[in-house]
């Protein structure tokens, strides 16, 4: 019987995270968890957008810089994180910072248009 044993280097790596944090600064983090199990880093934008109907938030992760609506990711360099300040999002929507500000479990859906979009219900915060 032939193995292909790979060995674990990322001790200490913070994978029970998966969050998107709704900040009340009027911006989003892509928590470790997230951010790493779903290969954020490899993405320079994201594209959100609203659903009013069903209060829920989407997320297109994508390099096409050219995209209108395309947020700049921040990337923290050591906590393996990432975050978008779009505070206007939240102002346009009114979407209110203080009653929704918490971290959310996301949840993908396959767009047939857009393809793979992260979202977050705004009436499902975790506690």
């Amino acid at each position: 019987m032939d193995f292909n044993f790979v060995p674990f280097k990322d001790v200490g790596g913070k994978y029970s995270s998966y969050y998107i944090s709704l900040c009340a600064y009027g911006g989003f983090g892509f928590n470790s968890g997230f951010y790493k199990l779903e290969n954020i880093n490899k993405y320079q934008c994201v594209l959100v957008s609203y659903d009013g109907n069903k209060k829920a938030i989407g997320f297109c992760f994508t390099n096409d810089t050219s995209l209108e609506g395309a947020c700049k990711i921040s990337h923290s360099k050591n906590v393996h994180s990432g975050s978008v300040g779009v505070s206007s999002f939240f102002k346009a929507h009114q979407i209110d910072l203080k009653e929704h500000t918490g971290k959310y479990i996301p949840k993908k859906y396959k767009d047939p248009n857009m393809g793979d979009i992260f979202y977050i219900l705004l009436d499902e915060k975790n506690k």
